[in-house]
């Protein structure tokens, strides 16, 4: 029923699972701790470039898996790991986090300039507490306001996040990863 009603939404849920798996079995099924760690330290450069090109959606993608039970268990490699991919995983731990409902991330999107490609979870949590915790009519029977006002605010988002086109040469993935 729900792909039927909703179909550009499942498939972005099934592209988001796609990736935390992909991620997660790359690091999960391989035996030898050298290349676990070669494999967790290219992930966390193409977590540094996901935040450089402003792509939340990888950034929270990545971080929930680094963070996730089945990668977080290898204790033996996260004390090895250098200082300098220490640091970018603590800043991303800052943007990811969901304290104050994800305020470093929401302040980072009010300022970011196009493009950018927002954490669609955290887009959909918030369509779904406005949708939820809100009726469509006040007392008076007329339309509630405040909702209107939240969808836009969440679609405004949308719209300003595509409004610029991502120069792909200029960011070259490949490039920054190896």
């Amino acid at each position: 029923k729900g792909q039927k009603q909703a179909p550009n939404v499942t498939r972005l849920v099934e592209i988001h699972n796609r990736i935390t798996t992909w991620f997660t079995a790359a690091i999960v099924y391989v035996s030898r701790l050298s290349v676990r760690r070669k494999m967790i330290q290219a992930i966390i450069r193409v977590l540094n470039v996901a935040v450089e090109m402003k792509n939340f959606d990888l950034v929270f993608a990545i971080h929930g898996v680094l963070e996730g039970t089945p990668v977080r268990r290898f204790r033996e490699f996260w004390s090895s790991l250098p200082s300098s991919l220490k640091k970018s995983k603590e800043a991303v731990n800052l943007i990811a986090s969901p304290l104050r409902n994800y305020s470093t991330y929401r302040e980072m999107l009010e300022k970011a300039s196009a493009p950018f490609i927002p954490s669609f979870p955290v887009i959909l949590k918030d369509l779904t507490f406005i949708e939820d915790g809100n009726r469509n009519l006040n007392d008076n029977g007329n339309v509630n306001l405040v909702k209107a006002r939240l969808l836009a605010h969440v679609q405004a988002l949308l719209f300003r996040s595509r409004s610029v086109s991502y120069d792909v040469a200029q960011n070259d993935l490949g490039k920054h990863i190896m």
